[in-house]
């Protein structure tokens, strides 16, 4: 697969001062071979926290492909580093098994919430050792298909709005929750799952999203003379 992500807004910094500067990231999955179709795509709304030094690290890195090559190697070795406490990645065959998404023993699902736990395992990682955004998403996603197939239905997700609030620290075991936004009328095509991820030990909102997944199949009528 062929991915493309681009500055689709330019970073601007809001005239009040208590927000923070924004940039507008968009981003596409295409087919790599054949006729090169696209199969996902989406945006992404950037807010940088970044600390002087870190902005000087970038513009410097811009200026200087050797210094850009050097950081990369070195980010990259601590990620290697990080999944040597992982499962073999040979042995990862889909992302269900990377995020081990686990249901909660402790309740029991209904067909309009489940409820899941899972951890930020060394692999889910970014370089700054706390677990990256798309693996946090990746979960909020599962937990949406896992609510989905539980009623039947077909459990892929065809869009997705995650809001990140809290940093999900590494080794930290987080809770989820996926329950159905409303009932879909009989015409909607997609039903929409508001998913939350808490963290185990202090009940904190890590992250919330909302995950639209094919709405169930009508049921069939009747057969004549019943």
């Amino acid at each position: 697969m062929l991915v493309r992500a681009w500055v689709k807004e330019a970073p601007v910094k809001p005239a009040d001062p208590r927000l923070r500067e924004q940039a507008f990231l968009a981003f596409e999955l295409r087919r790599a071979q054949g006729d090169g179709k696209l199969l996902a795509q989406g945006h992404q709304t950037m807010v940088c926290i970044a600390s002087r030094r870190q902005r000087l690290s970038w513009a410097l890195q811009l200026r200087c492909p050797p210094l850009q090559d050097f950081i990369w190697s070195r980010d990259m070795k601590k990620l290697k580093e990080f999944s040597v406490h992982s499962m073999p990645v040979d042995k990862v065959s889909t992302i269900r098994e990377l995020i081990a998404l686990k249901r909660d023993s402790g309740t029991e699902s209904t067909p309009n919430e489940s409820r899941f736990s899972a951890l930020a395992a060394p692999r889910l990682l970014n370089v700054m050792g706390v677990e990256h955004g798309a693996a946090t998403a990746s979960m909020l996603c599962a937990a949406a298909c896992e609510l989905q197939a539980a009623g039947g239905g077909l459990a892929t997700v065809r869009e997705m709005n995650v809001f990140y609030v809290n940093p999900v620290t590494a080794m930290q075991t987080v809770n989820i929750t996926a329950k159905w936004a409303a009932s879909p009328s009989p015409a909607a095509s997609t039903r929409q799952a508001s998913v939350f991820m808490r963290s185990s030990e202090r009940g904190a909102v890590l992250a919330r999203g909302r995950i639209s997944v094919p709405a169930p199949p009508p049921p069939k009528p009747a057969p004549a003379g019943l």
